[in-house]
């Protein structure tokens, strides 16, 4: 992977992880990384009109806080890691052990497991190069449960904001894992410093 696109990726991945917050001022900026990505993935992004902040507010909420009938997509690794399908278990866990590794403090307050966390995290290793760290990350980790959340949100939200940042998350994350595999085939070191 060539320094241009590592830095790509890391952007990429941030503002990912972004997109999954509560909504704010940033929209604009996950709208056109979702427009500019999703295009080049094939997959429709939320388009080029403005989007109605508050309106976005309560579809998160629907989907990620509270709706009647339950949450559709909870952003917790630990809904879905390990089949515990409840809050602060084993995804938590397993997240506050590869943080720990990697010597990264979550900040007081935050959900291990969220998945915006959980980008950002990836960002972050990709960012140092931990390659191999990374590759692990995503293989015994985030790729176990991420998928089942993202189709989630995508059946939930179809068409939406959050079902094109779902699916534009789910690629990255696909190719990411592709060409740090094929990476650390080739030497994991090459992988991170462009060779």
């Amino acid at each position: 992977m060539d320094t241009d696109n590592l830095k790509k990726i890391i952007s990429i991945l941030d503002v990912l992880a972004i997109g999954f917050l509560y909504p704010g001022d940033e929209i604009g900026q996950v709208q056109g990384v979702l427009n500019l990505v999703g295009g080049d993935l094939g997959i429709e992004g939320p388009g080029p009109a403005p989007i109605d902040a508050e309106e976005l507010r309560a579809v998160y909420t629907s989907l990620f806080i509270n709706a009647p009938g339950g949450v559709p997509a909870p952003p917790y690794a630990s809904v879905y890691f390990g089949g515990a399908g409840i809050l602060n278990q084993m995804g938590a866990e397993v997240a506050l052990r590869y943080y720990a590794e990697a010597g990264v403090e979550p900040s007081v307050g935050d959900a291990p497991d969220h998945v915006s966390a959980c980008l950002a995290f990836a960002g972050l290793l990709l960012e140092r190069g931990e390659v191999v760290r990374l590759a692990g990350y995503l293989d015994s980790y985030l790729m176990k449960w991420f998928p089942e959340f993202a189709s989630r949100v995508m059946e939930a939200d179809r068409g939406g904001f959050y079902a094109a940042l779902a699916a534009v998350s789910i690629e990255v994350l696909k190719w990411l894992q592709m060409a740090i595999g094929e990476g650390c085939a080739a030497g994991c070191g090459a992988a991170a410093a462009g060779g």
